[in-house]
Parts: C-alpha cells; structure tokens; sequence
C-alpha cells in the first residue's frame, strides 16, 4: 500500500473516512487495520488528541461497513485475532551502554559452559509504548490492567494518566466505576494542576457539564496548588454547575476555598466570587437568589481592592444591570422570549454554543422587521441593557464569519437613491413615521443606517430638531441598528 499523508493542519483533513484513511471502499479488515495503525503511529493521543480522535472515529466507521459487508455478501471476514499484526514500532534507541563497540568477553560458569544472557527489562518509556501498541491491536483490557499497575507504581507520571485516559474514553466499558474524566482528575491532583491534563479536563467538562461534579473533581479544590491555578478549576467546574442550574454546588464550593484562598489569596478570592456570580446571576430559584445575594453583598466590602480590580468590578456593575432587565422581559412575548434564551447564554458560554439560540433570535427578527423594532423601542428604560447585551453578541457573531456581510460602496447613484427617499419623507415625524420606512428601506436596498447618516452628515437641510441633525439621529438609534444588522446577518 502506498504511503498515506494527510495535511499538517487537520482542519482540513477530509470528512469521507475512507479518504481520510487513505483506503478504498470494499477495504478488506487486515489492510485497513494497516492504514490506522499506520496514522495513530504518527498521530499519538498524547501528543495530537484531536487529530487521534479523528483517526479513530474513521476507522470505526469504516470497520461498520467492513463488518456489515461481511454479512450481508456472506463473505467471511477476519476477525481482529486472524488479522495480521500491525507493523512493528521502531526499535527503541539503543542506551549509551548498548551502542559501546568495545567487544564483550561473555562470562563463563565453573563448569565451562556460558550461562544464558538475562532478557534487558525495558525501561517504563518503552513499556509505555508498547502497551499503547497492544491497546491499538485489540488488547484494551490487558493495556488497561497493566496501565493501571504503572499508576500505582508511578503515581505522578503524566503519560500514564493521559493512556488511561484514553483507553477509558474509547472503550468504556473496560472499567464502569472509573470515569475517563475520573482519570484526568487522579492525574491533576498528582501533578499539582498543571501538564497537558489540564486542558484535556476543560474540554471534558465541557462537552460533559456532569463529569465536573463528580467527587474526584470535587477533589481538585482541595489540592496542594497555588490559589490561582484552583480558581481556574473552580471557574470551570462552576460553568458546568451553571449549566445544569446546580446552584447549591457553587456555595458549597465557596465554602471548602473561603478557607483556604480567602485569608491569603484576597485578591484571587474576589475573583472566585466574580466567577460565581457570573454564573449564580442567571438563577431563578431560591438558592439561587441567596447565594448571589450573599456573593454581592461580600464584593462590596471590599472597596479596597478596586485599583486592582476595577475592570474585573465594572464587569459585575454591568452584569448585574444585564441580569436584571433579562429578569424584566416577557416570558410570552413572541421575541422576548428568545431573548430570554439568548441573553443568559451570551454572557456564560462560547459563541459556538450560542449560535442555535442566535440564530432563532435572527430568524424571528428577519421575518417580522417592524414587529422587532416596536419590540425593541417598547423596552423599558431600565431594559436598555438586555439591548446593549443584544448589540455585542451580534457584532461578535459578524467579526466570527469567514466572509461577514459588507456595506455598499457609496457611489453617486446610491447616494442620490438615499437622498430621493429623504426627500419623500420631509416634514414627517422621524419616530412615528420616518423609521419605519427607512428601516424597510435600508433593507430592500442593502443600505445600513450609517450609509444613510454619512450621505446627509454635512447637510442642513437634514435636521430634525433645533439642536439634532438626523445623521445623530440614526448613530444613535440601536433598535434601528440592530434590527438592520440582526437582518443582514440573516441573511448573510
């Protein structure tokens, strides 16, 4: 089989397993087996988890169809203990001692006979990768129970921990009562919070909220660690409570670091309580509510800590006015509802996991344009926030598209179908009248309010009052904006 590459930047790895493996449809078991082990000796888990990732889920979905061909054409195939074995790993680099060329007289017995030479242990590097070797040759469970006893011989080796991590991942069932997350905790605690485990955790509790409550993640609080590197696990492990609205471990969490992080690490302590109110902002319930009582109630007694924290301090100043015009909207509401989604998980999530929720706000905002607008200019004062909020989270949505949408260049002919149209509306009443045809109007020529507020900027005949010119007017009309872009992101 020829040899197989695939590009250095897996984002671009193709999605069709059979490319990505580099075999043909109708592959036969050995052949395919060859290709994977081929690619994971390249792409170890330790070093490249997504790209292994990748690897694996394509030679799982390839072996379905190997396996189901089988039976269907009646054809038997090989089953794993048949197949040939997997191309050998390189030989391990010789030590110093081994290379020596100085020749080696063998050792006789009294009775003239050479005794026979002992076999060289291997070293736990080399055992490691053999292990690993077998793990991908179908003996998961040996690799496993043998994984498992280097762990307790070796219990603050790093590349155990990321094997049994692994093996625990791929094949759960080798041991029900030890989670892959569980493993990623036990080799945390082990190596002081830090290593390649750490990020391997984060991912994990992400994609799986529960896994951070478990009593060996509950653990890491405890950990003999510098405070800061504990504030970051507390921080992730809250996301996860936040999602499942598991409130009351946030305070009991508050309660195991209060004694070990808020007498000497006040700094870092504050911090700790900013995180939590991020997430405890957002509670509904009782529990809730105490908590997030309790937590503003400690931040504002300490003043002193302001110069050091004042960005960290403004930030709890605006999501405590976002929280609570969100608390203000109207659970019934056609769009307010969405917003309702939208606003909680804008401020705690990643714009990955926002998207969904986004793009039903868009949607509904694309179909009924001055249904929003009256929606938005209907807000209360005090919700200005919840609008604010909206503002950022689709000015982020733009910056994070491959290709946003652009403005029209502003050439003459435009320029004078914007003037024809303010032209149509002189004498009108901008709120009442004027906004929702130059909304419409925006839309059906693609033109945004900063278009139209640029075309008029240095003409007098476009005030709208003594003392407001309308291009002020339209710079600072966010429903108008915002419904504008929210459409054009729609529609992008």
């Amino acid at each position: 089989m020829s040899t197989h590459e695939l590009d250095s930047d897996w984002t671009r790895w193709p999605t069709d397993p059979y490319q990505l493996l580099g075999v043909r449809p109708g592959v036969q078991a050995r052949d395919l087996r060859r290709a994977y082990t081929r690619l994971i000796r390249t792409y170890k888990p330790e070093q490249y988890p997504e790209q292994f990732r990748r690897i694996r889920d394509a030679y799982e979905a390839i072996l379905r169809h190997v396996e189901m061909y089988g039976r269907w054409s009646g054809s038997p195939q090989p089953t794993p203990a048949e197949e040939e074995p997997p191309e050998e790993l390189p030989p391990p680099t010789p030590l110093e001692s081994e290379t020596d060329e100085s020749p080696t007289i063998p050792e006789t017995s009294s009775s003239g006979q050479t005794p026979t030479p002992r076999p060289r242990v291997p070293n736990l590097e080399e055992e490691l990768a053999e292990l690993w070797q077998r793990a991908c040759s179908w003996e998961e469970e040996t690799a496993y129970r043998r994984l498992v006893e280097l762990h307790q011989r070796h219990p603050a080796n790093q590349d155990i921990y990321l094997r049994l991590y692994w093996l625990s991942a791929l094949v759960p069932e080798l041991d029900p009562e030890v989670t892959a997350c569980d493993w990623l905790a036990r080799g945390l605690r082990a190596t002081g919070l830090t290593g390649p485990l750490r990020e391997l955790y984060r991912r994990e509790i992400t994609a799986d909220p529960e896994a951070a409550l478990r009593p060996s993640s509950t653990q890491l609080l405890e950990c003999p660690a510098r405070a800061g590197l504990i504030a970051d696990f507390a921080g992730w492990r809250w996301q996860a409570a936040g999602r499942l609205e598991q409130w009351d471990v946030i305070g009991n969490d508050l309660q195991i670091l209060r004694r070990g992080v808020a007498l000497d690490e006040e700094e870092i302590w504050v911090r700790l309580l900013l995180a939590a109110v991020d997430q405890l902002a957002w509670a509904k319930d009782k529990t809730g509510r105490v908590l997030r009582k309790r937590c503003y109630e400690e931040i504002e007694q300490l003043p002193h800590l302001g110069d050091r924290l004042n960005r960290e301090l403004d930030h709890v100043e605006l999501l405590r006015e976002v929280s609570a015009a969100w608390r203000a909207l109207e659970p019934d509401h056609w769009l307010e509802a969405e917003l309702a989604d939208l606003i909680p998980l804008s401020w705690t999530r990643s714009l990955t996991e926002v998207r969904a929720a986004l793009l039903k706000v868009l949607k509904l905002v694309a179909q009924q344009p001055l249904g929003a607008l009256e929606t938005f200019d209907n807000l209360r004062p005090d919700q200005g926030a919840v609008l604010a909020q909206l503002g950022r989270v689709l000015v982020q949505f733009q910056n994070s598209l491959a290709t946003p949408p652009r403005d029209r260049p502003l050439t003459p002919a435009l320029t004078r179908c914007i003037l024809d149209f303010l032209d149509g509306t002189s004498g009108l009443k901008y709120l009442r009248v004027v906004r929702p045809r130059l909304l419409e109007f925006c839309l059906r020529e693609a033109v945004a309010p900063e278009m139209v507020a640029r075309t008029v900027d240095d003409n007098r005949a476009y005030r709208v009052s003594a003392t407001e010119h309308l291009s002020q007017k339209l710079r600072t009309d966010w429903p108008l904006q915002y419904v504008y872009l929210a459409c054009q992101l729609f529609w992008a």
